[in-house]
């Protein structure tokens, strides 16, 4: 379940289904990218004692 670190001012916008696209680029550590179909968790201030999901969202589609 890959997940996702958004930007506290995205947060609204996600939430009310305005933004409904990523751009990210290919994971150094080799890990699989995103794949249609995978449950995606999407947090804002990740990797802090604030992380708070934002929500889990089924992934629809992949583009290079």
């Amino acid at each position: 379940m890959p997940a996702f670190n958004f930007q506290p001012r995205f947060v609204t916008l996600i939430e009310l289904g305005i933004k409904t696209s990523t751009i990210r680029r290919t994971r150094k550590d080799g890990s699989k990218p995103a794949e249609p179909g995978d449950v995606l968790s999407l947090f804002t201030n990740l990797r802090t004692k604030q992380a708070w999901l934002i929500q889990r969202v089924k992934c629809v589609s992949v583009e290079p």
